[in-house]
């Protein structure tokens, strides 16, 4: 948590890692009653989101033994977009011997799909501009350079802007939502997250009251 003052009041609202968020990793039941999500329905909480850039640093943990250690580059910005208001997300991760960089833009209001790209190094690899229910898909790795029209289900949302669409829905009135996220190239997915419990948290900011989650 950078020591600056936030731009909406954090008291019952949710930040990914860094930005103030704790999540529980236990599987939710996937039985029980889940709200889906649907791109109207986030309302003015997406003014939530701020520009920023930080880092994420994940691993597995055995015993005392670490693996699969990561830093992911998260920047966030609003900008434009084909003459649509967006937030610009930029994830970057350096391997030896090459730089993988996903750029996505979506909707500021609705947090729906607008542009994907894929780079590595200064190569793009992947691309898909979404309209409506379609989405044109570029791999210029696998099917050299040739574009695909694939319809999609309104209700998608891009994988990268996980931590934004957990960031703006309203656990008091939504303890369970259910995500359905899309990678082009991949098939889609379902992600399911549950306020579970309220916690504490002391940083540099103050201290953080926070909402307990647990996701699938």
């Amino acid at each position: 948590m950078k020591g600056r003052s936030l731009p909406f009041n954090i008291k019952k609202t949710l930040s990914l890692l860094i930005r103030g968020i704790i999540t529980n990793k236990k599987r939710v039941r996937i039985g029980q009653p889940c709200r889906l999500v649907h791109l109207f329905e986030f309302g003015d909480k997406t003014n939530r989101i701020s520009e920023d850039n930080y880092k994420v640093f994940s691993y597995q943990k055995d015993g005392s033994l670490f693996s699969n250690i990561s830093i992911l580059n998260r920047q966030i910005e609003r900008t434009d977009y084909e003459g649509q208001k967006c937030i610009r997300i930029t994830e970057s991760e350096t391997e030896p011997r090459k730089v993988n960089k996903t750029t996505i833009f979506i909707n500021d209001k609705t947090l729906g799909p607008l542009y994907y790209e894929i780079r590595v190094n200064d190569t793009v690899t992947e691309k898909a501009d979404f309209d409506h229910q379609f989405m044109w898909f570029t791999d210029s790795v696998n099917s050299k350079g040739g574009k695909k029209k694939i319809e999609i289900q309104s209700s998608f949302y891009l994988s990268n802007s996980f931590s934004e669409l957990v960031e703006c829905v309203d656990f008091k009135k939504y303890p369970k939502v259910r995500f359905e996220t899309i990678s082009p190239g991949k098939a889609p997915h379902q992600f399911f997250a549950e306020r579970i419990a309220e916690k504490d948290i002391r940083s540099l900011v103050g201290q953080l009251d926070c909402w307990l989650l647990s996701s699938q």
